[in-house]
């Protein structure tokens, strides 16, 4: 396995959209990967999902940017932003 270079520049959520048109393929793989793993332990994709939204509130407290990345991220990638949020966190 290889790991892609991404370059990417601007305001958080520019980064997030950015990462996503360059390496959209990539994570959207990971969301499967993660909702296959998950359901091979008894929680599904919207089980997890629904547990991610707790977190919402915390990361924007925690960091404003880093939510504003995630974003860009759910944009870019045409996908909720707790599909990006269960992504990173759980």
């Amino acid at each position: 396995m290889t790991f892609q270079y991404v370059k990417v520049s601007g305001e958080p959520y520019e980064i997030g959209v950015q990462m996503a048109k360059q390496a959209g393929d990539k994570i959207n793989r990971c969301i499967d990967i993660y909702a296959d793993l998950f359901a091979s332990v008894g929680v599904s994709w919207v089980e997890a999902r629904q547990k991610a939204y707790a977190y919402i509130p915390e990361i924007e407290r925690y960091d404003p940017d880093i939510l504003a990345e995630m974003q860009g991220m759910a944009v870019g990638l045409e996908r909720p932003l707790i599909d990006i949020v269960t992504l990173i966190i759980c």
